[in-house]
């Protein structure tokens, strides 16, 4: 049987600018160190915002 993609169908529930800068935070707190002393662990220690 067929299959087809189709691209912006649906209207999305955020918008591509909000995934993208939710996106950006996510890679930026991924990559956040205490400080010189601590160089192993991160400041935030959660995976999501809320």
């Amino acid at each position: 049987m067929p299959q087809y993609y189709v691209e912006d169908n649906h209207e999305g529930i955020v918008s591509k600018e909000v995934f993208r800068r939710a996106q950006e935070e996510l890679a930026r707190r991924s990559n956040l160190y205490s400080g010189k002393r601590k160089q192993n662990k991160r400041v935030h220690l959660g995976k999501y915002a809320l």
